[in-house]
Parts: C-alpha cells; sequence; structure tokens
C-alpha cells in the first residue's frame, strides 16, 4: 500500500514578509525613543524653580503695611504697658478678663509682621531651564532672561538685602554687547554654596567654551 505523501502546512508568504516588517518598524520605533531620550538627557542641563526679588518699587510698596501694622502694634503695645504700670493688676485683667486686647494688638500684628516679611523677602517663583546652547528664565510661560553661551562673557554675584536681611545676590550676565541682570533670592541653606546656583551653569559653559577656543588655536 503507497503512503499518501506528508501534509505541509505552509505559512502565507505575504503575511511573513508584513510581520517580519512591523517587527522591524516597532525595533526602529525603540531605537528612535532611546536616541531621543539619550540626547534630550545629555542635552539638558539643569531644570527647576528659581526665586527672583520684587522690583524696589513693588518692594516699597509692600513694606508700607509692613510699617503701618508694626507701628500700630508698638503704639498699643506701649499703651498697654503704660496701663500695666500705672495699673500692676492690670496684667492679670489682661491675661485672664481681657485677653482678646493681647490677641487682636500684639499677637496678630506680630504675626502679620513675621508673614508678610518673609513673604517679601522670598520674591516669586520662575523656572529655569539649561541645555546646551541656552539659559533661559520664564515665568508662567512668559520669558524674562536668556542667556546664549557663545555671547557670554562672565558672571559676577554682588550680595542683596532686604532692609537688613541677607536676602541673596545681584547676578550680573556679561555679554559681548551689553548685560544682563538678575535679582536672584538665594534659599538660606544654599547660601554659601555658589556651586549650586542655577547660573553656575553659565559659568561652566563659558570655561568650556574658552578652553575649546584655546585648543583650537
Amino acid at each position: 500500500m503507497q503512503n499518501d505523501p506528508e501534509d505541509h502546512i505552509s505559512s502565507d508568504p505575504e503575511s511573513v514578509l508584513e510581520a517580519s516588517e512591523e517587527s522591524k518598524q516597532r525595533e526602529a520605533e525603540h531605537r528612535e525613543q532611546l536616541r531621543l531620550k539619550l540626547l534630550s538627557e545629555r542635552e539638558l542641563l539643569g531644570k527647576g524653580v528659581i526665586y527672583r526679588a520684587y522690583s524696589k518699587k513693588i518692594e516699597a510698596l509692600m513694606t508700607i503695611p509692613l510699617v503701618l501694622v508694626g507701628g500700630f502694634s508698638a503704639v498699643a503695645s506701649v499703651i498697654l504697658l503704660v496701663i500695666i504700670i500705672s495699673y500692676p493688676p492690670g496684667i492679670a485683667v489682661l491675661i485672664f478678663q481681657k485677653p482678646h486686647y493681647i490677641i487682636l494688638f500684639i499677637i496678630l500684628p506680630y504675626v502679620f509682621e513675621v508673614v508678610w516679611f518673609k513673604y517679601i523677602v522670598r520674591g516669586y517663583a520662575c523656572d529655569y531651564e539649561a541645555n546646551q546652547t541656552v539659559f533661559s528664565v520664564t515665568r508662567k510661560g512668559k520669558p524674562i532672561l536668556s542667556v546664549i553661551y557663545k555671547n557670554a562673557v562672565s558672571v559676577k554675584y554682588k550680595p542683596m538685602k532686604y532692609l537688613w536681611f541677607d536676602q541673596g545676590f545681584h547676578v550680573t550676565i556679561k555679554m559681548k554687547t551689553y548685560s544682563l541682570k538678575f535679582d536672584y533670592v538665594v534659599p538660606r541653606a544654599m547660601r554659601f554654596h555658589h556651586d549650586n546656583f542655577p547660573f553656575e551653569i553659565i559659568i561652566q559653559e563659558i570655561v568650556r567654551r574658552e578652553i575649546g577656543e584655546q585648543n583650537a588655536e
């Protein structure tokens, strides 16, 4: 008895070709995503939040309520002190019978003074981002500062104060034909760590460019 030829199930050549092309396409897309990710990570030198001091005009306007409330609280404190001195049991009356006077004329103004003072000193938040070409600062999407490294010459810091409080530094970025300024409010923990300042990125890129120019000569 003659055996029938063994049946073989062969795949459709077109299906195999489509599957192969789809696999290659996915692999190519994956490689491109990795390339873009590595390129992005390589180009991004820094990114985060940076605080800028209010202008002197705005600071002066914001200081007015600070002075008024402080003066009011000082006068109220003197009046209460005079009452207590002239009438010794007065302090017991204030504490136990009329504590709202202490809260209204001393505690609340003091709390306002502290909170408002810190609000002025802290300044307002901006976003900064630095890649290998430009250092930029924006606020709510609007540009505030843009430094192209190839045109930058130097970065200098000058101490900045609000009243008697060390607030940060006046940053002057000297370009080839002009200068840019930024009143940088530095968190107290970073006050003596210049290496962590965002503007150090500009200095590093200036040095890198100068070294490259020297090597090219």
